[in-house]
């Protein structure tokens, strides 16, 4: 069984699964995608979806905030306080090459019921002209 879930979060696998399906790994693995709505577990868990429920097209909340004259390019997103998971924003030019960039906190706040973090990140360098894509690498 693929149980990457199992380490330190059996209580988001009992919230979301039942114990028959905790036992199946075509249900829970990292790529596992059981609702079927092209979100596998490792983003469920990690951007606080449902795994069970077909969610959102976008678990990533995008903008451009301007500062002064500059423009900058955020994300917003959900995480789980306290997971074992590692957040990294990457940037490509050509969707084939890919930096990886500290996540500049620019807001962060935490619901302490649900221990859920909502957190915008940016680049510190404004945006530059042409076409930059994004995305955050999830990492355990």
């Amino acid at each position: 069984m693929t149980s990457w879930l199992m380490g330190s979060t059996p209580e988001w696998l009992e919230l979301h699964f039942s114990a028959a399906e905790i036992s199946q790994s075509e249900v829970i693995g990292v790529l596992a995608d059981p609702d079927g709505d092209g979100i596998p577990n490792l983003l469920e868990f990690g951007f606080v979806g449902l795994p069970l429920e077909k969610g959102p097209a976008a678990l990533i909340r995008v903008a451009i905030e301007s500062i002064g004259d500059d423009q900058y390019f955020t994300l917003t997103f959900e995480r789980p306080v306290d997971s074992e998971l590692q957040y990294v924003l990457q940037r490509s030019n050509n969707l084939l090459n890919w930096d990886s960039r500290p996540l500049n906190r620019v807001r962060a706040s935490v619901d302490m019921v649900t221990q859920v973090e909502t957190l915008t990140v940016r680049e510190k360098q404004p945006m530059a002209v042409g076409a930059d894509h994004y995305r955050i690498q999830i990492t355990r």
